[in-house]
């Protein structure tokens, strides 16, 4: 059979290995911050909250992570008062503040800041999206993003 010489040294050998060698080789952790360009891949978390009555949605985190961006995108119009965050851990190591989600469907809603004495969440650790709704148990769904790093 004919080889095609065109993707021969396209892909290193060592990413055709075996997938959990694969996904430790890949995924490196970022140490510090630094300026020489070193790339690493970003981890993103999709929670879906369920609509109804106020609730907290407990995520255990595989990897020791750094949280850079929250946002949330709204699957149906939210009512007056209705509030998500983001916590680590289940207690008040909030990473967010409450976010107002009473906009329309399809609202994106973005954290304007992060308390950075909580934003690394250890490996085994609990990220926790807390939805409040202040308005009569009509919360509608949403989709909360957490973005972040691989932390050393």
């Amino acid at each position: 059979m004919a080889q095609n010489r065109k993707f021969q040294d396209f892909v290193e050998d060592k990413y055709l290995k075996d997938d959990s060698l694969l996904l430790e080789a890949a995924i490196k952790p970022r140490t510090a911050v630094t300026t020489s360009g070193v790339q690493y891949i970003p981890i993103m978390l999709e929670i879906v909250t369920a609509a109804g009555a106020s609730a907290n949605l407990d995520t255990a985190i595989q990897e020791k992570m750094t949280v850079t961006d929250v946002h949330v995108i709204m699957a149906g119009a939210g009512a007056s008062s209705d509030t998500v965050r983001v916590t680590n851990g289940t207690g008040s190591n909030h990473i967010t503040a409450a976010l107002d989600v009473s906009g329309s469907a399809g609202d994106i809603v973005r954290a304007a800041n992060l308390t950075t004495a909580n934003i690394t969440v250890a490996a085994g650790g609990t990220l926790r999206v807390t939805t409040s709704d202040n308005s009569g148990s009509d919360l509608e769904p949403m989709i909360v993003i957490v973005q972040g790093y691989k932390a050393a």
